[in-house]
């Protein structure tokens, strides 16, 4: 006998304790950067926002009750690691960096074979990034955020939204901006997959196209780069061991002819549109120019390792590369990351800090690519599998751009990790069950 298909996860239009607090948790990333941006809220920025999260966490665990030994545990010792190494280079920007980190692998652990509403993460998530994007169209063609309404946002980031060559609309800086737009886009293309029409409506090819465009204007050539080795990434996991992938024709005509359509419409924008056509060659030219610093990044580079030498085990202690940077490259007040997760990691926290940091993503992502890989080849869980598909891209997009961001510190890109790593626990149940 056959037993009828069980929700692997909730679609009923009511919402349980559980639905809202992961809700909170989706939105969560813009809400920290907007209570931070604007100067009525700002005087809060560095404590409202991330008790709120605090917050929310608690509820959640308090309400999920039980939690499972997972291989997420490995995260608890990366945070007692740093803890302990605190003990010998105090730094108070830890604790808000560690209690992020907290909140999000207890949102993880709580999460362990429970049912989770993800059509309801995916909405939010696409819902903040076509927010985003739609603010980036409008503030790059009628200067709605860095004219009209500059003075709402604090002088400092006044400064950086008149300064950067493009803009991150709504969002102060292009890179936050543009980890709302890529986690938005795959989102809602994961939403798409979902629904398995046959045909893609007119209303999607509109909101891709927003997408798309707000992606070009922020003039990101890093996130092109991440988002093309994340993609490349999943291809590869979803070869068989015999290093042959299943081949669809019809798919392949299908993804050929979309291509096509996608690249004529590129072209036509090109040439009709100039503020398109002038993001485009901004980007093309930075990949063009041989730029031999990477944009300063050398340098930081350089110091990280001069710093780090002498501190093997330990590092020269969490947050402490900043106030070797005040005034380095002749700006006055102002002090820089890394610009590489993985470095400023071995700088400030040592062999240590930075191995347990690897064991734990590389766990993590190891574990949502044997779940994928073991139902890859089955047609009874396709919605699982692009669950699982996105997940693993946010998780990859997070670890690629770690070599050249400081995604780690950035706290939208931190939890928007956790939730790949939260829809890679999606549960897989049998769909034939002999009784």
């Amino acid at each position: 006998m056959t037993l009828a298909n069980q929700n692997v996860y909730r679609t009923k239009t009511t919402l349980k304790l559980s639905d809202c607090l992961m809700w909170c948790l989706a939105v969560w990333p813009l809400f920290w950067n907007l209570w931070g941006a604007f100067r009525i809220t700002a005087a809060y920025a560095g404590s409202v926002s991330v008790y709120l999260l605090w917050g929310i966490t608690l509820v959640y665990a308090l309400q999920r009750r039980r939690a499972k030994v997972t291989y997420l545990y490995t995260w608890f010792l990366f945070i007692v690691t740093v803890g302990i190494e605190l003990l010998i280079h105090p730094s108070f920007s830890a604790l808000y960096d560690l209690s992020v980190i907290l909140c999000g692998v207890l949102f993880c652990v709580f999460s362990t074979d429970r049912r989770i509403n993800y059509p309801m993460i995916l909405r939010c998530m696409v819902a903040c990034g076509l927010v985003v994007s739609i603010s980036v169209i409008l503030d790059s063609t009628l200067g709605i955020f860095r004219n009209w309404l500059i003075y709402l946002y604090t002088d400092e980031l006044q400064n950086t939204k008149l300064t950067l060559a493009a803009t991150g609309g709504i969002i102060p800086h292009t890179g936050s901006a543009g980890g709302f737009i890529y986690a938005g886009l795959a989102a809602y293309i994961t939403q798409i997959r979902q629904k398995r029409r046959q045909r893609m409506r007119i209303g999607n090819w509109v909101i891709i196209f927003i997408f798309g465009v707000s992606a070009l204007l922020i003039q990101k050539r890093g996130f092109l780069v991440d988002t093309f080795l994340s993609v490349l990434a999943l291809r590869l996991i979803q070869f068989n061991y015999k290093g042959k992938k299943s081949f669809n024709l019809g798919h392949t005509i299908k993804r050929v002819c979309s291509l096509a359509v996608i690249v004529a419409a590129l072209f036509f924008i090109y040439y009709k549109v100039a503020l398109v056509r002038e993001a485009f060659d901004s980007i093309v030219s930075r990949f063009t120019t041989g730029d031999k610093t990477l944009s300063g990044r050398t340098d930081l580079y350089a110091l990280a390792l001069s710093l780090y030498a002498g501190h093997a085990l330990t590092g020269i202690g969490w947050g402490r590369f900043r106030s070797n940077t005040l005034g380095l490259f002749g700006v006055a007040g102002k002090t820089y990351a890394v610009h590489n997760v993985y470095l400023q990691l071995l700088c400030e926290t040592g062999i240590i800090g930075l191995g347990m940091f690897l064991l734990c993503v590389i766990s993590t992502l190891v574990y949502g690519i044997l779940k994928y890989r073991k139902i890859m080849h089955s047609n009874q869980h396709d919605k699982e599998k692009n669950l699982l598909q996105f997940g693993l891209f946010l998780q990859f997009f997070f670890l690629v751009y770690c070599m050249s961001g400081n995604p780690l510190y950035d706290y939208n890109f931190l939890i928007t990790y956790f939730i790949g790593i939260i829809f890679t626990l999606v549960p897989i149940y049998s769909r034939r069950v002999d009784l």
